[in-house]
């Protein structure tokens, strides 16, 4: 063998030519069992079946030897990508859990596979050319909240059947730039009345990350057909960091601004696909923004700064003794009162046009001590218009 000065001297072989691990560190494929059975599967695959049922079709095409009982439910819980960006082999990992075990992990499973695959996607945004902007009012979901119109499941099917309509919407209304506004109350959260402790379906960190991935799914569908896309959010009374009714911290510690700033982490890492997308949020001691859209100024607030939608128009007017970000604003969006208003509020001294207030309508489960102490009741709705140097048009309930 020679001694060690002789071993030392022969040249090795260089990192580049080792060869390289069949799968990723974690994803090895396996089945993992407990006393009960089989508990975890981890298989290789082309693509990401869409529901358990081809969930189990794969499972069984890979694994023949694995049998699934009837009784047990498959869930996806991890997704990991290897190999060749351009086609990279795909690693799922799949629960085999109890039907009843009372977890929630399948309620956002569908939206989950459908961003995974959309951003797996190069897009080629489109430039229309038209000097025109959509807006798209993505308002008050309070995710987690259960309510006269279901839970986090019925909440899913309703946000991605919207999604869809603004698909369509998109395709009839060319628009060079999009602006998905985040106009507050995203999570349901904890500590804004007791009875969320027993009516909301989600944890709070489950609330966080499925308001997280819903959001990723309309900035995804957006930045596919827009040359440039802006995301915006504001703080809320539902995202504020609270102990109780207290609110802790400044106007920036917010949960649905976290929501907002880790999309727009994500999307940082992959900027050959999303370098047209930035994203905006006010600044620490704010509650509003104010955008340029076209030439037309859009500001944006939660709407929680006032007890009563009538309050709003006196607001806004108190913004310019302050030098507030909605002072010279030719038109302000909000959230938080559930229901679509439209209403001119003065005229802009720059323009000579009427300023507008426009309330956005809400997506979330329904609002039943609302109704209930008020009688009032609205249909949930994604709010879209367009914006370009002449002021807005379009105005359209999705």
């Amino acid at each position: 063998m020679g001694n060690l000065a002789d071993r030392l001297s022969q040249p090795t072989q260089p990192d580049a030519k080792r060869p390289r691990a069949s799968a990723p560190k974690g994803f090895e494929p396996g089945v993992r069992y407990d006393a009960t059975g089989p508990v975890e599967v981890t298989v290789q695959l082309d693509e990401i079946p869409e529901d358990e049922q081809h969930w189990r079709d794969e499972i069984q095409r890979v694994v023949p030897n694995l049998t699934i009982p009837s009784d047990k439910r498959v869930v996806l819980t991890q997704v990991r990508f290897w190999g060749d960006p351009g086609s990279p082999s795909v690693y799922c990992r799949f629960a085999i859990e109890d039907r009843d075990s009372g977890t929630s992990a399948t309620l956002d499973v569908n939206d989950i596979v459908k961003v995974v695959k959309a951003t797996r996607r190069k897009q080629t945004p489109r430039a229309a050319g038209t000097g025109r902007a959509l807006v798209v009012a993505y308002a008050d979901l309070q995710v987690g909240k259960v309510g006269s119109r279901g839970g986090s499941e019925k909440l899913v099917d309703r946000i991605l059947a919207k999604l869809d309509a603004l698909d369509e919407y998109t395709k009839q209304n060319p628009c060079d730039s999009a602006y998905l506004i985040d106009c507050g109350d995203c999570v349901e959260s904890f500590e804004n009345t007791p009875q969320q402790s027993f009516t909301n379906d989600l944890s709070f960190p489950e609330q966080l990350r499925l308001a997280r991935r819903l959001f990723t799914e309309a900035a995804t569908r957006l930045a596919a057909r827009h040359s440039r896309v802006v995301c915006a959010g504001v703080p809320s009374n539902h995202g504020q960091w609270r102990r109780g009714k207290d609110r802790l911290g400044r106007p920036g510690d917010d949960y649905g601004l976290e929501t907002l700033t880790a999309v727009a982490d994500a999307f940082s890492l992959n900027p050959d696909v999303f370098g047209h997308v930035s994203f905006v949020v006010p600044d620490m001691w704010q509650e509003t923004i104010a955008l340029d859209v076209h030439g037309t100024i859009l500001a944006v607030t939660h709407g929680h700064q006032v007890t009563r939608p009538e309050r709003i128009p006196q607001w806004w007017a108190g913004q310019a003794l302050g030098g507030q970000p909605a002072a010279d604003a030719d038109l302000l969006l909000t959230g938080h009162f559930h229901h679509l208003r439209v209403q001119p509020v003065g005229r802009s001294q720059h323009t000579g046009r009427s300023r507008w207030w426009i309330q956005a309508p809400t997506i979330d489960n329904g609002s039943d001590w609302y109704r209930l102490n008020r009688g009032e009741d609205s249909d949930p709705g994604l709010l879209v218009f367009t914006v370009d140097e002449s002021g807005w048009d379009g105005l359209k309930v999705l």
